[in-house]
Parts: C-alpha cells; structure tokens; sequence
C-alpha cells in the first residue's frame, strides 16, 4: 500500500517493523517550459500498531522555464501516519487514515519556504466490490512565500492556506496490476487554483516490490499543461 503515484495517499500505515521505500521521477510540463523532479524518496517506518514514521528526502528539482532557470533542492518533509480502523467500519470494507507532518527548511534557495510549514491530510478508502476502490483526501497545508518588498525593502513572508481535495478510483486487474483515475485541486488563500485530471497503475511483479506509472493534464492555467512520471518501491 503505497502513497505515490497519486495525489491521493493511501490510508493505511506499513506494518510495525517493516521499512518501505518508495520513489521516482516526474516531468512537468507547462504553457512557457517545464520542470524535472527526480528523488521523490519516501521513507515509511511502521513504528507503533496501525502507525508509521515518515521522512520524505529532499526532491533535485530542475526548471526549464523561459523566463529563468531554477536548479536545486526541495525541503524536508517529516510527519506520522496513522490509521484509524474500528471493526464497524473495517468490516463495511471503510479504511481511514490521518498524516500529520512539517516541512524543515533544507532546501536550496529560491525552492525552499526557509520556515516550518506544517500539514494535515485526512484520507478516506471504501471498498465497492471486489475489483473498485473509491477514495478521497482532504489536505490543508501551511506553506510560507515571500511576498513583494514593501517601501522600506523587506520582504514580507506570510502563510499561504491551501486546501487540497482528491478524489480518485481504483480498479484492480488481480492482485499484480491495479489502475486508477484520479482529480485533484489546490486552492489558495492567495493566489488561483491549481487543478488536474491524471490516471496511473501499479504493477507488482514480486513480493514487495512495485513499478508504478502516471501522467495527466492540468485544468487550470496555473497547472501544468501535461506531466509524466515513474516510479519503483520496495
């Protein structure tokens, strides 16, 4: 059960004891260039029952705009998973899931907030049948950005509130292959919305091992018009 390729993480933690590693790369994209973002190394730790420890590494983020190149490194991202699963809904086939988290100022300048940026994410999964999956997240995140100097020539740095609903559906093809369809926003307190439409699968050709495949396209002018992405977890 792993939380890429989609927006929509999944609900359940790793089981206590078991380390997983996911990762992978993407290609954005937009109206005047474009962007690479490789790493994407998400490590999960099932440290507690129905509970994990996150780190997710610094993302290489390269930019190929053509207003000006940007090259380096993303922030931090630490947080805890946890799943919240009573028998009364686990046997209506409802998984539940909360991750809690921050982001700690590492990353190179221009690509980091240079603040701690906390978030939530709630995640919701419901069986319908035996080969669909029905879920959802909502997500509220707290990211720092530099706002323009005002007359004396300070930078002025303010939270920016976004909220971030997905809604996706999962369709398995046997226990190997399983394929999904997915939107996705964010909208902010300042700024325009950033929606898409993507679709993806994941193919597990062993044990404990997956590939994983995405593309899609943005909905606003603010999205990127096409990306695609790949990826490997163990």
């Amino acid at each position: 059960s792993t939380d890429r390729n989609s927006v929509t993480p999944h609900p359940n933690a790793v089981p206590l004891g078991v380390l997983q590693l996911e990762s992978g790369i993407t290609l954005d994209r937009f109206h005047r260039g474009g962007d690479f973002v490789a790493g994407e190394a998400n490590l999960r730790l099932g440290t507690w029952p129905n509970g994990e420890l996150r780190l997710q590494a610094p993302n290489y983020f390269k930019s190929f705009a053509f207003e000006g190149r940007k090259e380096g490194s993303s922030d931090l991202l630490v947080g805890v998973k946890q799943e919240i699963e009573p028998d009364c809904l686990r046997k209506r086939g409802l998984d539940l899931g909360v991750i809690l988290g921050t982001s700690l100022p590492t990353g190179s300048r221009g690509l980091s907030s240079r603040r701690v940026d906390p978030f939530l994410q709630m995640i919701a999964f419901q069986k319908a049948g035996n080969k669909y999956t029905l879920g959802s997240s909502h997500s509220i995140f707290l990211p720092s950005q530099a706002l323009e100097s005002d007359e004396t020539g300070e930078v002025d740095i303010s939270r920016n509130l976004t909220y971030q609903p997905t809604f996706i559906v999962f369709r398995s093809l046997g226990s190997k292959v399983d394929l999904w369809a997915e939107y996705a926003g964010q909208f902010f307190s300042k700024g325009l919305s950033l929606q898409l439409l993507d679709w993806g699968g994941v193919w597990r050709p062993r044990a404990r091992h997956q590939l994983d495949f995405r593309f899609g396209v943005g909905l606003t002018n603010s999205a990127p018009r096409a990306f695609i992405g790949f990826g490997y977890s163990i």
